[in-house]
């Protein structure tokens, strides 16, 4: 019915109707409707008895049967006889076989022939083998051809294309070559029409693919030379011009005849009639016009007519205008050959090029386009996610892909187009993209993307992630959901509000984000469940994104992930901080980076794309897409948005006429065209109406996304004149801007946002921002301000100059520090120091009298981001202004505070200069410390204390209150910090003053969070400086009662270090400790407390060293700490922890030449590891020396040079200052010092000597009373020794049995290794040498079993075992 849409024509039948009706008076023999007029016919789907479903091909094709039939034309008539009929075919095919041969050259009308009479054989044939008599048939009659020597082949080529002909033959039953019969059902529903239709019109290119394949070989393959002896070449030339031209208008006529089922010279007759009927009008009514010769193409009905696609129409049209003037061709087909591709290119895309429903209103599809030249880059991709979800790949490489390349070459429609094939294979692809406009809200890509993945998660597999997640994060994953509301999807209500109750600061704060986001793609990601995480324009990531980033792509215990960053390489530079993560991504062992950079399209590409955009073949669309490429450079997005703009303009236009995209290739030529594509943008956006334009800009000013419930609070505005959203409708319709699934309107380009942005004058950009920031706030609720709080203030920020109301100005000032603060929480420094410092800005002096709190916090939340930062200047200038401005002892504490983190952050002398400046603060808050330190008045300090605390029950002292002097807080929270540093610098003196002060004032004024340290750090005083063990052991049990009461998990780390690496290893098992010195570390990671979690892991590969763990395993972990250390920059702890990595390895390994070189080994060990990590030189403390001494005098005992062994141990005196009473440094130093003074005793009796075997064995008869398992056995060597030494063998020979059988009941095989060692040399000497030999093998598979091969070796080779 006229103004509904026509399934066969696509388009209004009204607005067909019309158009056609104005082209009749000038070209009445290319409109249907002429022919209704002199047929009388109905118009085909115009007729309104003609029900919708009834298909509109068949009265279209009547008609022309019946006005051809009543013609007086030389065409047979329906009743002629077969005779007359195959009579007239056979003189047909005559005529044209010799004009064929008369060119030298085959023409397609023979091949067609066949095809014909092939087809009319299988049909007509009874029942049996039909493709056989086609074969047979088709061969037969080109056998009886004058080309006979060339058909054999061909003719089975033709035949082969029958079946899939013969696939529609049961549905349109008879003429192939006719689309009216397949019709034969008026009843018929258009759908099922439709799809009979394009499976029969696909069946009619292949076949018609194969006829112009066939006609092209038989040309290729024949002698077809019509040069003449004595024939001018320019001759020849013509000739062969004409010969093309014959061939092409030839094979247009064929192909005509082919899809229309009607020859052209059946037209001749409808031309006459035509002229008969205008001599019938009156000479006035009629226009004179000059009518030159018509051509083939104009002198029939067109195919679009017959409501065939418009990109095959234009195939057949322009073989049939095919002409040649001067030699020089004007049209797109130079050979059969470019037909038969373009034909290959229908039957290969038919949803493309074969589509009957052309562009719906006229408008260019420009969604979901394919590839262009980047097949190969999107096999890199899955090469890499193949990689990454292989369960047979390494599991601690992690893939990652950077694709590169400048603005609009198509780097995120790469990875989308590979999106599904990754979804396909299981995948979990999530997305972020960075936002130059939105670089001051933190975070904002990363937790973008993470809030994707965890509502994912939910909806796939929420009970397992939810339980995997609970059990790898535990009570921090409740930091993670404030940042990640979706992940509260995942984990119970608990695990959301049992945390930390302190959060951590500065760094610490990053580390904890870190160390959660780790464990978080731990618990959820395998090559069982991959994940895709893409990451948009890195170029514009914050700090803390790329730190996030590195450390995620640098786990080694994070498998099955893939992931892709892409960003614009001509955007940064050398100092770009994405530089120095790339160069760090790219030096790391455990990952493997794949680089692709992309180019702008190539011309074919270009081509190849206007194509798929126009639905027409690329040689149709070649000059259009070379006038796109030379204005554009090729750029994917240019070239789109380029051709956007000339429909735009109308200089492509979808033709109703042609039934296919026209364009002016003078007026696009001769265009002036914009330099880029923001300027491009810019011209469409002022194209937009002024209110739609005005909305744009907001969205512009959001940056490149802006979320729906933004645009809803700017709707409640009363001013308000048009809806937000449906202006940015109207936008999307425009192609502007597209709406997510998740409320999120993003630009379609950010080069789209950025020319709307510059709409606003530069002038004018802080008013713009000022008005945004003030209907936000003023009209969002509060649940939304806590949600937007960092796009607030953002925009207010930006126009803050402009605020003149005080109470405006100083509500801005506070939701700058809350913004800081939010920020800071998030270890997003860089903006919570521009939030905090655009607070200060804002500051007035009345403001210090009125509001003093808020200017305090402003400045000490400042200086502590600026102190994560490393910008110590401006933190020194936050001190200074806190002090100026303080008029109490707590905010001058508070001031103080800062300054001692600033000192302790300068090295070394900073860090002696930090103790005295806390000594100096703790006296104004009424805790007094000498100057000057000595035995006396360290021991005075520790019995004032120790007589409190024996005064109390454990009992009693756990009921104690919680603190409230603030001044006494402000102390117990400055000595806890105070710790770190006397423990980490030279004056370790300080260490029992700090820990008893913070016992004392716990008992006195009563507890606070840092308790649960001081009284850890006091049992390691006791037990390690004085001798009580038993009172450091009850000061243990203390401490983690209180961490227990306060639930003070930022205080676990610190305080397990103490408690399970130094007090309880006097008493208890050194392996029963193992496992919560562990969880410490993972607990620090977790809290942010990297300095102690990286201390309980060099405090666990010591213990665990001294107490015979496998060398193996333990050397794998000590790799993966050691990574961590370098990671957080706690180098102090690393250039420590590297000697006990040498030691392991020496052992394991052995050494070269002498074992005079171990000292060399171990010292080089910090040298290379300094100039590794670009560290500073090695710090040059005591710490460091005793250490050093301490496992070289080990391993030169071990090996056998114990001259070496006795003058290292000599240096090592200090050891227990040194090492802060570490248990397993003071016993393994004074057993082996023991053992190495009792050797060589055997050769000269000195004194020295003997007083350090006395001095070793008193002191272990004293451990071992306390701590039997940990140093019975060896004390029994020791007194084994000391019998060899007396000369009494039958003693020394029972105590080595008894040494040996401790050691090993005790779990410590290195020292059960060591014993029969020793007991081998003791039977060697006394002439026993089959208890010798056995004694020496089982050392040898004692130490094999420890995993010191080296060791064993060198046992192997000394003692001649075999």
């Amino acid at each position: 019915t006229p103004g509904e849409f026509n399934p066969l024509f696509g388009v209004n039948v009204e607005v067909f109707k019309q158009e056609a009706t104005r082209n009749i008076e000038t070209e009445h023999r290319r409109q249907p409707l002429s022919i209704y007029r002199h047929t009388g016919l109905s118009e085909p789907g115009l007729n309104s008895s003609t029900s919708e479903s009834t298909a509109p091909l068949q009265p279209k094709m009547a008609y022309i049967d019946t006005y051809i039939h009543s013609s007086k034309t030389p065409c047979i008539d329906d009743d002629a006889s077969e005779e007359v009929k195959g009579k007239s075919m056979e003189e047909n095919q005559q005529h044209k076989m010799a004009n064929a041969k008369s060119v030298g050259g085959i023409s397609s009308a023979a091949v067609i022939h066949v095809c014909k009479e092939s087809i009319k054989s299988a049909e007509y044939s009874s029942q049996g083998d039909t493709s056989n008599n086609m074969d047979t048939f088709a061969t037969a009659t080109l056998a009886n051809s004058s080309f006979s020597p060339y058909s054999q082949p061909v003719a089975s080529k033709i035949a082969n294309s029958f079946p899939e002909v013969r696939r529609s033959n049961d549905v349109a039953s008879s003429s192939l070559f006719s689309p009216i019969d397949i019709f034969t059902e008026a009843t018929a529903s258009t759908k099922s029409a439709s799809s009979l239709y394009d499976e029969a019109l696909l069946d009619k290119v292949r076949l018609a693919r194969n006829v112009v394949q066939s006609v092209r070989e038989i040309v290729e393959i024949q002698p077809c030379s019509t040069k003449q002896a004595g024939q001018p070449v320019a001759v020849d030339a013509v000739l062969a011009h004409k010969r093309r031209e014959e061939d092409l208008n030839s094979l247009g006529e064929d192909l005509y005849e082919l899809f229309s089922g009607i020859k052209l010279s059946d037209f001749d007759a409808i031309t006459d009639s035509f002229a008969a009927e205008e001599k019938k009008i009156p000479q006035h009514s009629q226009k004179k016009e000059k009518r030159g010769k018509v051509s083939a193409a104009n002198a029939c009905i067109p195919l679009s007519d017959f409501g065939l696609p418009s990109t095959l129409c234009s195939l057949v049209h322009n073989l049939l205008e095919y002409r040649i003037d001067n030699g020089q061709q004007w049209h797109v087909y130079e050979s059969s050959r470019d037909v038969e591709e373009d034909l290959c290119l229908m039957a290969e895309k038919p949803e493309l090029f074969l589509s009957r429903q052309p562009a719906r209103g006229g408008e260019l599809c420009l969604k979901e386009m394919p590839l262009y030249s980047r097949e190969e880059d999107a096999s890199k991709l899955m090469v890499a996610f193949d990689r990454a979800a292989s369960l047979e790949s390494a599991s601690s490489i992690t893939d990652v892909v950077f694709v590169t390349g400048y603005s609009g070459t198509g780097k995120s429609a790469l990875v989308e187009s590979v999106q599904r094939r990754f979804e396909e294979r299981g995948a979990c692809f999530v997305t972020g993209k960075f936002d130059l406009m939105q670089r001051l809200q933190p975070l904002s890509a990363m937790v973008s993307a993470m809030d994707s993945y965890c509502n994912k998660l939910a909806q796939d597999r929420a009970e397992d992630a939810g339980a995997s997640i609970t059990t790898a994060i535990g009570s921090e994953a409740g930091v993670l959901a404030t940042l990640i509301p979706n992940l509260s999807k995942l984990v119970s209500e608990e695990s959301e509000t049992y945390q930390s109750a302190v959060l951590p600061a500065g760094c610490d704060a990053l580390q904890r984000l870190i160390f959660l986001f780790r464990m978080l793609f731990r618990a959820t990601c395998s090559p069982a469940h991959p994940v895709v995480l893409m990451l948009d324009d890195l170029q514009w990531a914050d700090q803390v994104s790329l730190d996030l980033m590195q450390a995620l792509i640098t786990d080694s215990g994070i498998t099955g992930l893939l992931f892709i960053g892409c960003y614009r390489d001509n955007e940064i530079g050398e100092d770009h901080p994405l530089k120095s993560s790339l160069h760090a991504i790219r030096r790391s062992s455990c990952v493997s980076t794949t680089t692709i950079a992309l180019e702008n399209l190539s011309l074919d590409s270009v081509n190849a794309l206007v194509s798929d955009i126009l639905c027409l073949t690329p040689r149709m669309t070649k000059s259009l897409a070379e006038v796109v490429f030379r204005k554009t450079g090729g750029n994917a997005l240019f070239v789109v948005q380029l051709l956007t703009s000339l429909h735009d303009e109308g200089f492509l236009r979808y033709s109703l006429t042609l039934r296919r995209w026209d364009w002016d290739m003078t007026k696009i030529s001769g265009k002036s065209i914009a330099g880029n594509v923001v300027e491009l943008m810019r011209g469409k956006l002022m194209r937009l109406a002024p209110e739609v334009r005005e909305v744009v800009k907001v969205a512009a000013a959001f940056g490149a996304q802006c979320q729906e419930a933004l645009v809803t609070i700017l709707d409640r505005a009363p001013d308000c004149i048009m809806s937000t959203g449906a202006a940015l409708d109207i936008a999307i319709l425009e192609g502007l801007i597209m709406k997510s699934s998740e409320s999120v309107y993003s630009f379609s380009h950010d080069q789209i946002q950025d020319a709307a942005y510059r709409l606003i004058p530069k002038a004018e950009r802080a008013v713009f921002h000022l008005r945004i920031g003030r209907l936000l706030r003023n009209f969002s609720l509060d649940a939304e301000m806590e949600a937007f709080l960092f796009v607030v203030v953002d925009h207010l920020t930006r126009g803050s100059h402009l605020i003149t109301d005080c109470d405006e100005r100083f509500d801005l000032v506070q939701l700058c520090l809350l913004a800081g603060q939010m920020s800071s929480s998030m270890s997003a420094f860089p903006p919570a120091c521009a939030y905090l410092k655009a607070g200060i800005d804002l500051l007035v002096e009345d403001d210090w009298e009125q509001h003093r709190d808020v200017c305090l916090d402003l400045y000490i939340y400042c200086a502590e981001t600026e102190y994560a930062l490393g910008e110590f200047d401006y933190m020194a200038k936050c001190s200074e202004e806190v002090l100026r401005r303080a008029r109490t002892l707590k905010e001058s504490a508070r001031g103080y505070y800062i300054q001692v983190q600033l000192m302790g952050a300068q090295g070394p002398s900073g860090t002696e200069a930090a103790v005295d400046r806390s000594i100096a603060t703790l006296a104004l808050l009424g805790e007094l410390f000498p100057i000057d330190t000595n035995p006396a008045l360290i021991g005075q300090e520790i019995q004032a204390t120790l007589g409190l605390f024996n005064a109390e029950t454990d009992k009693s002292i756990l009921q104690l209150r919680n603190m409230d002097f603030c001044e006494k807080q402000e102390a117990m929270r400055l000595l806890n910090f105070l710790i770190y540093y006397v423990i980490a610098g030279r004056k370790k003196e300080y260490f029992p003053f700090v820990a008893s002060r913070m016992v004392r004032l716990s008992l006195l004024h009563g507890y606070t969070r840092d308790s649960a340290y001081g009284f850890a750090s006091f049992g390691i005083v006791l037990c390690g400086l004085m001798g009580n063990r038993a009172g450091g052991y009850r000061c243990g049990k203390i401490a983690l009662a209180l961490l227990d009461r306060f639930q003070a998990t930022e205080q676990m780390a610190k305080v397990y270090v103490s408690v399970y690496g130094t007090v309880n290893n006097w008493v208890e098992p050194i392996q029963s400790c193992l496992d919560c010195l562990k969880q410490a570390h993972n607990v620090g990671l977790a809290t942010g407390d990297t300095k102690h979690a990286m201390a309980a892991a060099q405090v666990f590969v010591g213990a665990a060293l001294c107490s015979g763990q496998e060398l193996g395993l333990l050397i794998d972990e000590s790799e993966s700490y050691s990574n961590q250390m370098l990671e957080y920059k706690q180098h102090t702890i690393y250039m420590a922890f590297v000697l006990v990595k040498r030691a392991m390895l020496i052992l394991r390994h052995g050494f070269p030449g002498s074992p005079k070189r171990i000292r060399i080994l171990m010292e080089e060990a910090m040298d290379n590891k300094n100039a590794e990590e670009n560290c500073e030189s090695a710090p040059t403390y005591p710490y460091y020396d005793m250490l050093t001494n301490f496992y070289c005098m080990w391993l030169e005992y071990l090996f056998g040079e114990y001259e070496l062994c006795w003058q290292t141990a000599q240096k090592n005196k200090d050891i227990s200052r040194q090492s802060i009473g570490r248990f397993p440094f003071l016993c393994t130093h004074f057993f082996y010092s023991g053992l190495a003074a009792l050797e060589l005793a055997q050769k000269h009796f000195k004194t020295e000597y003997i007083t350090a075997i006395n001095e070793a064995i008193t002191q272990m008869k004293a451990w071992a009373t306390s701590t039997q398992w940990n140093c019975q056995h060896k004390l029994d060597l020791l007194n084994a020794e000391l019998a060899h030494l007396k000369g009494d063998e039958a003693g020394a020979a029972e105590l080595y049995d008894v040494a040996i059988q401790a050691a090993g009941k005790h779990q410590f095989i290195h020292e059960e290794a060591l014993a029969f060692e020793r007991a081998g040399n003791f039977y060697q000497g006394s002439g026993d040498r089959k208890k010798a030999s056995f004694c020496f093998r089982k050392a040898h598979d004692g130490y094999t079993k420890w995993g010191a091969t080296g060791k064993a070796a060198q046992v192997q080779e000394k003692w001649g075992l075999v």
